[in-house]
């Protein structure tokens, strides 16, 4: 209490208060019913007296570029917010949504002004390890998630079938070989078909169809996706099993909302098109700008980076690199920030090698590209513990820990065939050279993730820059 002297009055969910400067939330309830009855009509007054342009909430950006900033957002974009989720379909009043984002997110306030004013049904995950169980047990309609949901439900989907035996399983490496052709197909423009592909739309992708909305309780139509760019391999993977997974974007500063994919509108690999009353416009050096409601007051307490990031036109310079396509579609390429330039002159997006290179196998769990003002483009990985220690035990080499797992042969090799098939994939100066397994995956208690489970690049090359030199050594051989 003493360190927090602006602090008049603090509620706990759990426990007994003082009744005084802290408050159980049954004594907060007996104080708000005393007053009523002590000044009636205080309430009304009060929400008389609001505007709509007046601060409501402070949200912090998540800091994966630097220091977190409080963004002042406004009762007004809140509205803007209710008004465009509900009128554009995409939330309905009898859809059961289900939400593991914590409110100190800008995704998850969106998702709840949308429940304010359509009226859904609203679960809360207990946790991001419990998500899955807890669609199962509940059953909802609406998941809204960040990426990793999604990759994680893909690598599932993947390690399942390859555990089948006998004709199956044979079945589904065709089906998955004839799935990487068709995505790539779709990723150009174009279309995909042959005789395995139309057997593999008969007999292997409704069966994982079925798996994968088991999985997440039976009911559920519409995946959404925010706050992280989604690999449009997993886009184009749902939508085949006959999934809606609606890419959105936005940032805390635009209250989460600018653009998102609509129901029977979906264009897996762009993030949608623009709300209504969003305007967009495609600075010179591909940065996307916006204008409109959705834009915050500017960050609490530092005007020189609120009239950096709001230029004297009320254009909002989000950081972000895209482009609009010929239809309205918005699609984002990389954080400006985040472009990675080699010692000879290649400018390269990090995110774009990331997102593929996760795709490649069901082992790897998180990526690190690395690469600024060097030679050449190096990774550091993490993989999926449990994955890991069964790759290792086939090939004879059992693993009791993680860091076991990391340092056997055959978890190497799948790496290294994971990255020599991106590779393939890849103009010659963003070719991977050298990986490194960390011996352990990244955490938000250990300040790799955020809470919307995105890596924080400065902590993640901070933390383990011995590795990283140690990839550009010269007597290196990683």
């Amino acid at each position: 209490r003493d360190r927090l002297p602006a602090v008049r009055c603090c509620v706990l969910l759990e426990g007994e208060g003082d009744g005084d400067w802290a408050l159980s939330f049954a004594q907060l309830v007996a104080r708000g019913k005393e007053h009523k009855a002590r000044v009636p009509g205080d309430l009304q007054q009060r929400l008389a007296q609001q505007r709509r342009d007046e601060v409501s909430t402070i949200l912090y950006t998540s800091g994966t570029t630097g220091a977190p900033k409080g963004v002042m957002t406004t009762n007004d974009q809140f509205i803007f917010a209710a008004e465009a989720l509900v009128g554009s379909g995409l939330f309905a009043r009898d859809d059961t949504h289900l939400l593991f984002l914590p409110f100190s997110h800008a995704f998850a306030q969106v998702i709840k002004v949308a429940w304010f004013g359509s009226g859904l049904q609203m679960i809360y995950a207990e946790s991001w390890d419990r998500l899955v169980d807890n669609a199962g047990e509940t059953g909802p309609t609406v998941l809204s998630g960040v990426p990793r949901v999604y990759e994680k439900a893909f690598s599932y989907a993947v390690a399942d079938g390859l555990a089948e035996k006998g004709l199956s399983e044979t079945l589904f490496r065709v089906a998955m070989r004839e799935f990487e052709k068709y995505a790539e197909a779709k990723e150009k423009g174009q279309s995909y078909s042959s005789f395995a592909f139309e057997l593999a739309r008969t007999l292997v992708f409704p069966e994982m169809k079925e798996a994968l909305s088991k999985r997440f309780g039976g009911r559920i139509r519409t995946f959404v996706s925010g706050g992280a760019p989604l690999e449009q391999k997993i886009a184009i993977f749902f939508d085949l099993l006959g999934f809606d997974i609606l890419e959105g974007y936005g940032l805390t500063e635009t209250i989460g909302l600018t653009s998102v994919n609509l129901p029977g509108q979906n264009k897996p690999g762009t993030v949608g098109r623009l709300l209504p009353g969003v305007e967009v416009k495609i600075a010179g050096d591909g940065e996307i700008l916006e204008r409109g409601r959705q834009v915050m007051r500017g960050y609490l307490g530092m005007p020189e980076a609120t009239s950096e990031a709001i230029d004297a036109e009320g254009w909002f310079h989000t950081g972000d690199v895209g482009e609009l396509d010929i239809d309205g579609y918005l699609r984002i390429t990389d954080r400006k920030k985040d472009l990675i330039k080699t010692s000879g002159g290649k400018y390269i997006a990090p995110q774009a090698i990331e997102g593929a290179l996760k795709t490649m196998s069901d082992l790897i769990s998180q990526v690190v590209v690395i690469g600024d003002r060097r030679k050449y483009v190096s990774v550091l990985v993490t993989v999926v513990e449990d994955q890991a220690k069964k790759v290792a035990a086939e090939a004879g080499e059992p693993a009791s820990s993680y860091r076991d797992a990391t340092s056997s042969k055959a978890v190497r090799a799948r790496v290294q065939d994971a990255i020599d098939r991106l590779n393939a994939t890849l103009p010659s100066y963003e070719t991977v050279k050298r990986f490194t397994i960390l011996d352990r995956d990244f955490s938000i208690e250990s300040g790799e993730l955020t809470p919307s489970l995105k890596v924080r690049r400065k902590a993640a090359t901070q933390k383990f820059k011995a590795q990283i030199d140690a990839m550009y050594d010269a007597e290196s051989h990683h």
